[in-house]
């Protein structure tokens, strides 16, 4: 028997096909502009088509050129649809990050957009990024202390070294009879990957490399990450410039990840996650 196919339900898998990894270099961050405060999600490119949701002014959304009047759109709650073109409102991509996480009440993965210069709140909920919605870099290299990825033309090498207690500056402190020594940062930065163990690894290089330029990411955006996870690190191209590097460390209360956004010249951010 022949079954009737539901042409809303055709959209969500056009949809879903179109945005599930928001791989295209096309997919941009935008807002909306509307005098009213909010503007309609419709199913299809027209505007009498049915209303299905709507975004709020402020509301982050990502979205893809459809036709010369409107544009497909995915919100950070799922809902997909069309908007017209009249209503976006670009927004500067430079800060911003798409990234699939999770929170603490769902082990579902989400596309979120993470702004690299608004730091979170300790109150916030956590979250944990499972990953970016770019292309990733093949690692080239994998060796005990350090990893290599790289492209057609860029190299990047993540190497650790062991920790020397001769270069920091130290105490020791008692915690129910043990002796542990503590780690005394410098003034204005904090350590990372320590609970009360004295570290065994700690991050000794990051070098970016292309045909034109070559350099090493500051000893200062380095210094206190300590037992850096090399196999858990990943590289993703954001666009033609510019690369993320995603580097975990610590175990356990003490774990964190570190972003660091590249390009070809300088490091751009950094951005730290503890757990």
């Amino acid at each position: 028997m022949k079954k009737n196919i539901n042409p809303s339900s055709l959209l969500t898998v056009f949809c879903l096909f179109f945005f599930s990894s928001l791989l295209s270099q096309n997919i941009r961050i935008a807002e909306i502009q509307d005098r009213d405060g909010y503007t309609n999600i419709r199913e299809q490119a027209d505007v009498k088509s049915k209303i299905i949701g709507k975004v709020l002014k402020k509301e982050l959304f990502f979205y893809e050129e459809y036709n010369n009047n409107w544009v497909k759109i995915k919100t950070q709650k799922g809902v997909y649809g069309f908007i017209h073109k009249s209503r976006i409102k670009n927004k500067d991509n430079t800060n911003l990050l798409i990234v699939k996480v999770n929170d603490y009440k769902s082990d579902l993965l989400k596309d979120s957009i993470l702004d690299l210069k608004v730091k979170l709140k300790e109150e916030a909920p956590p979250f944990f990024i499972q990953d970016f919605s770019y292309t990733k870099l093949n690692r080239r290299e994998r060796q005990p202390f350090y990893t290599l990825f790289s492209d057609k033309d860029t190299s990047i090498k993540i190497a650790k070294k062991k920790t020397n207690i001769n270069d920091y500056h130290i105490r020791t402190i008692k915690v129910e009879n043990r002796a542990y020594i503590d780690i005394i940062p410098q003034k204005g930065l904090e350590i990372h990957g320590v609970d009360i163990d004295f570290p065994k690894y700690e991050i000794e290089s990051i070098n970016i490399s292309s045909k034109d330029h070559q350099y090493s990411i500051s000893k200062t955006a380095i210094k206190y990450l300590f037992n850096p996870n090399l196999e858990q690190t990943r590289v993703y191209r954001k666009t033609d410039k510019e690369y993320i590097i995603f580097l975990s460390g610590g175990d356990g209360v003490a774990a964190y990840n570190v972003i660091f956004v590249v390009d070809k010249q300088k490091m751009l951010h950094r951005y730290i996650l503890e757990n």
